[in-house]
């Protein structure tokens, strides 16, 4: 997420393009011995099933929209225009720990009970499964490898789908 560029997001055909992670890097001296500095930047992927397109729903293109012409706003200087979806106030990319810290404090001021931050995509993979899409376009979704992985990390999901299914053709049986 924090790897997202606005190039990426097609708010006119409604699809996120999932092409680059921020990854932690180090800058070592010239003897190859010392750290000289860490800092962020942009890769790849953990594979090329993680290079994905994602279809978003109206609501969540809107919801981009506004934020992208508000975004100017939220950065300290009025210089740097935005690339990147998620900035910081100083406009540099968000480290993932501060993310987290804000995130967690977040759902505490709300009163919700905290989650991991990966958590929620464990959440969106349960829901898709539990209803009744494909395991084929879950695995893409989530840019599994394959759909064994995804089967095998959410096969908790298939027994009540199982279950439906078989209500589903009772009078066929």
């Amino acid at each position: 997420m924090l790897g997202l560029s606005w190039e990426d997001v097609d708010l006119e055909n409604k699809v996120i393009h999932i092409r680059n992670g921020l990854k932690k890097d180090k800058e070592f001296s010239e003897d190859g011995k010392t750290i000289v500095r860490n800092f962020l930047t942009l890769g790849s992927l953990k594979t090329p099933k993680s290079r994905r397109d994602i279809p978003i729903n109206d609501a969540t293109a809107n919801l981009l929209a506004r934020y992208k012409l508000a975004q100017r706003s939220f950065i300290n200087d009025p210089d740097i225009i935005p690339n990147m979806v998620f900035l910081n106030s100083a406009g540099h990319y968000w480290d993932e720990s501060k993310v987290r810290v804000l995130y967690k404090n977040y759902l505490a001021s709300i009163g919700v009970p905290y989650i991991k931050f990966h958590g929620l995509r464990h959440t969106f993979a349960t829901r898709i499964l539990e209803s009744n899409v494909a395991p084929k376009v879950a695995q893409e979704l989530l840019g599994h490898t394959n759909v064994s992985v995804t089967m095998d990390i959410y096969s908790h999901v298939l027994p009540e789908v199982k279950r439906e299914a078989m209500d589903k053709i009772k009078g066929i049986v």
